[in-house]
């Protein structure tokens, strides 16, 4: 089931971001792009006071608690489209993925503890409003989880994990809680640059 999240920019409403849980991951989806983030729950097959042995990209791999969540993040972009990876095919392949090939030009990492504002900063993606954002579908009041204020059309917003042994503190516009731990959707105004011709 997709939820969506909603931005209000000038009195109206756009959906901004779709959201899909099932037990093991979230897909986060900004509307009318082919980018997307998914955060996958790693197969804990051991756990210590200080660590967990996971299994990651079919290998076995020690995360100490004090730096590393169990979980790893995945960034599928057209920006990211001339980065070609056989190791993360053959894994999509393992793992029984229809469309393997398609993998292979993500962005794959474990998440970090952030030092200054606690969480797991998974990072940030460029938003444009546009007619996708205001298609009916995206926009059922049964389907909202969240909703930001908006100041622009353009804009970024940073995605940042919570859970309970790292939790982030920080103010934030917008927050929901998934299967993984609390997301927290921070906006970040993109600076307009004008440039004066003489």
């Amino acid at each position: 089931m997709q939820q969506y999240i909603w931005g209000t920019c000038q009195t109206k409403k756009y959906s901004i971001l779709e959201v899909s849980q099932s037990q093991n991951q979230i897909v986060i989806r900004p509307i009318g792009t082919k980018t997307h983030l998914t955060l996958h729950k790693l197969d804990v097959k051991k756990e210590t006071d200080q660590y967990w042995i996971v299994k990651y990209q079919n290998s076995p791999l020690k995360l100490y608690k004090n730096s590393y969540a169990p979980i790893s993040f995945s960034w599928n972009s057209s920006a990211i489209r001339g980065v070609w990876s056989d190791l993360i095919v053959d894994v999509a392949r393992k793992s029984g993925f229809l469309n393997p090939e398609k993998h292979a030009t993500s962005s794959q990492g474990l998440l970090v503890k952030c030092v200054n504002t606690m969480g797991y900063d998974i990072g940030t993606t460029r938003i444009e409003l546009n007619h996708s954002s205001i298609k009916a579908k995206y926009l059922k009041q049964a389907d909202k989880i969240a909703e930001l204020d908006l100041k622009n059309t353009k804009f970024m917003v940073r995605i940042i994990l919570s859970t309970p042994d790292n939790e982030y503190k920080n103010k934030s516009d917008c927050s929901f809680e998934t299967n993984l731990g609390k997301l927290f959707i921070v906006n970040e105004e993109v600076p307009v640059i004008r440039i004066k011709r003489s």
